[in-house]
């Protein structure tokens, strides 16, 4: 199947490039709080990548239930077309039974994909919650550093002041990051089609530069 680039980035802060931009601003709790925020975004992130997986996983099965239901479908109105108009009502009605058959494995095979059509929406939605619940950490993070530079930057000495001034806080935010990309696999089906392989997610460690 046809892959993709398609990505969304999230920033994940690393704690360890704060006290060296900010000469020691924030104290150890502050740190400490910021650390154990983090740690949630990555077990979160741990999550996400589980689900994602899955989610590719659960793909490749509804294709092949998807084919199975195409064979058997096709099968079906081939014997159908072939009995009308070369079987005598005899044979017709035996071959009717045959087909009778046909019909039920059919319907069976509908049912299957239908049910792993309902676990890859299923799967969606968890991927969605994860998704959404490692956006939020990092806002969270984003906030909390943001709160306490401003609060030092208002009682800080002016050496302190003039280092914010220079660094905005976005960027020394994503100086200190992974880049964490991934598709957004609702957005992908709906350009791509359901036929399209949801394209893998990288994690890219970066050095911290001032």
């Amino acid at each position: 199947m046809e892959a993709t680039d398609v990505t969304m980035t999230i920033y994940i802060p690393r704690m360890y490039g704060i006290d060296y931009v900010f000469g020691g601003m924030f104290d150890k709790k502050i740190v400490k709080q910021c650390e154990k925020k983090i740690k949630e975004m990555e077990k979160e992130i741990k999550k996400h990548n589980q689900i994602y997986k899955k989610l590719q996983d659960q793909q490749k099965v509804c294709w092949l239930a998807n084919r199975k239901v195409t064979y058997k479908m096709d099968t079906s109105m081939k014997i159908n077309d072939y009995t009308e108009e070369n079987f005598s009502a005899h044979e017709e009605r035996s071959t009717r039974r045959a087909m009778n058959k046909v019909q039920k494995h059919l319907q069976e095979t509908l049912k299957q994909a239908k049910k792993t059509e309902q676990k890859y929406q299923h799967l969606l939605e968890q991927e969605s919650r994860i998704r959404s619940s490692v956006k939020k950490l990092e806002q969270d993070i984003v906030k909390m550093i943001e709160f306490y530079v401003n609060v030092r930057t208002r009682t800080a000495a002016p050496v302190n002041s003039k280092i914010h001034t220079i660094i905005p806080i976005q960027t020394v935010v994503q100086r200190m990051s992974s880049k964490y990309q991934f598709t957004v696999p609702q957005e992908f089906n709906k350009k791509n089609g359901f036929s399209a392989r949801l394209p893998d997610f990288e994690l890219i460690k970066r050095e911290f530069r001032k």
